[in-house]
């Protein structure tokens, strides 16, 4: 028999290598973030024990989310593992859901990384809106690359590299806190490399990049002028990718990034839209507000009333001309939703052919995560 409880301090060694064991990689090189670093991974997990012996787990990283200056407290689930001897016990159940109890009364949404089938049954959602492109050579052929030298180099090797990626990542209107004294490790998650982008030798961006360098997850450049901003982005790829020998690159980008998708969509070879994210929202009008308003300020919505009483919970929501207005309650139409019913509807395209009535451009709300503050 069993018992589920809260990890000790003393265990965090375990927790590393019965995670290592499970998912056959060295945790503490794929996410430093948490297991190589001097946060203690104990804090955050449940634990599955066995008369002694650790046969599972599960944790919630707690991150800060800021959307247009208005926080919301998100737990971030990661290290779902069963030691393999001890499969088919019901141990990952007993953990998912001791954990998502924790979960509903500290936090406003939970996010997790993991197949569909596996956590639809724990009420987590598919959603969220990445735009992924692909940029070839030919598409950035025009770029200019010859008035400025552009140059690459790793990160934390340049004078006030840390103060200036922390610096923009807080000018996004929406980031997850960041600590500065994990952000090495942050920034080089999943087997990630942080690399400085110089211009005539002076740090003007960072780019997060994969092994294979063909793929960059975020790139921020410091600019101010929409115009030039694209203009610059466009010959600091083509450069990119010269200096790598690349033939293409795929780059990741929230749909609130304006800047970053006017520059890519104009140039590129093609854009796929994924979800590789799953969510559980545990305060829908909380989280539903902060994302419309996200969605108003970047692309405006139509005006409208949509009321609904979700698992018990009620919510309104009325966009006019004030504004995004949304709060705990509902009129005497308001539809009946189950929880995942209702995500489906705010997290994904389904409102183009749900039978309940919508306006169409309220959703999805574009919930998006940077590889660097997966877990």
């Amino acid at each position: 028999m069993a018992q589920y409880r809260k990890a000790k301090p003393e265990e965090s060694q375990d927790l590393i290598s019965l995670a290592n064991l499970a998912f056959e990689r060295d945790m503490e090189r794929l996410v430093s973030k948490v297991y190589r670093s001097e946060f203690d991974p104990a804090s955050i997990t449940w634990v599955a024990d066995k008369q002694g012996e650790l046969v599972g787990q599960t944790a919630v990283l707690p991150q800060a989310l800021n959307v247009l200056g208005k926080r919301l407290n998100v737990g971030f689930v990661g290290t779902v593992s069963v030691h393999p001897d001890h499969r088919g016990e019901g141990h990952m159940k007993a953990l998912m859901n001791a954990s998502i109890e924790e979960m509903r009364q500290n936090f406003d949404l939970g996010v997790l990384s993991g197949r569909r089938q596996r956590y639809e049954h724990f009420g987590f959602t598919p959603g969220g809106v990445t735009h992924k492109y692909t940029i070839n050579q030919m598409n950035v052929r025009d770029a200019n690359t010859k008035q400025e030298n552009y140059g690459f180099a790793p990160l934390f090797e340049q004078e006030g590299a840390l103060n200036f990626a922390l610096a923009m990542n807080k000018k996004r209107i929406v980031n997850i806190q960041r600590s500065a004294d994990l952000l090495p490790d942050i920034l080089s998650n999943f087997g990630r490399q942080s690399i400085a982008i110089l211009k005539n030798g002076k740090l003007t961006g960072y780019l997060i990049a994969n092994d294979k360098w063909d793929e960059i997850s975020e790139i921020e450049i410091e600019c101010e002028i929409e115009n030039e901003c694209n203009q610059e982005l466009l010959s600091i790829l083509k450069a990119y990718l010269l200096s790598n020998g690349l033939e293409s690159v795929a780059i990741r980008a929230p749909e609130y990034d304006i800047h970053l998708n006017s520059a890519l969509s104009g140039v590129a070879e093609g854009m796929s839209i994924e979800t590789p994210e799953k969510f559980l929202i545990f305060d829908f009008p909380k989280v539903v507000e902060a994302y419309l308003k996200l969605k108003q300020a970047i692309s405006g919505l139509s005006w409208g009333e949509f009321s609904a009483v979700i698992d018990g919970a009620p919510i309104f929501i009325k966009v006019d001309k004030d504004g995004v207005y949304v709060e705990p309650t509902a009129t005497q139409n308001a539809h009946s939703l189950g929880r995942q019913e209702a995500q489906m509807l705010f997290l994904t395209s389904c409102a183009k052919w749900a039978s309940i009535k919508v306006p169409q451009d309220w959703f999805p709300l574009p919930l998006y995560w940077h590889t660097a503050d997966l877990f």
